[in-house]
């Protein structure tokens, strides 16, 4: 143990060697301090653009929201839809759900039933659900006079 004094009580130019490694500590704290807060200045400035990225996009999101909403309001449907000569369909079939081969049948031979003016219908047992088919033909849409976007 008194070896270990004698090596700290050395000196070389005046400077024991106590405090020249006091002194190399020093410095290595000084460094690494300022190493860390380098790096955490540069975690900072890409949280920062992380940060604008993400409110870029939100921006971007209520953009495109905004712009759904106005692309499915009713009344601009209604407008489109009318031109296009789009309305909605009138249900004049009724049939059987055990009739629904022969229809459809009868749906892909239409000159043979055309001539006859509708598809045939066979009757059915009053206890099963009366299934309604969809006519082929639309009819047009009438623009509503009402605001639009209101349900009718």
């Amino acid at each position: 143990m008194s070896g270990l004094f004698t090596v700290m009580g050395r000196s070389l130019r005046g400077l024991r060697l106590v405090e020249a490694f006091a002194l190399l500590m020093l410095l290595v704290m000084i460094l690494g301090n300022y190493l860390a807060k380098a790096s955490a200045g540069r975690e900072r400035g890409e949280i920062t653009s992380v940060e604008a990225q993400i409110n870029d996009e939100q921006r971007r999101v209520r953009l495109l929201d905004a712009e759904v909403a106005h692309l499915e309001q009713p009344g601009r449907l209604e407008v489109l839809a009318a031109a296009a000569g789009l309305g909605p369909t009138v249900a004049k079939h009724q049939g059987e759900a055990d009739h629904l081969p022969e229809i459809a049948r009868a749906a892909l031979i239409p000159d043979k039933h055309a001539a006859a003016g509708a598809a045939p219908v066979v009757g059915a047992p009053a206890s099963t659900a009366p299934v309604v088919i969809a006519a082929a033909q639309t009819t047009p849409v009438k623009p509503a006079s009402a605001k639009p976007g209101t349900p009718q």
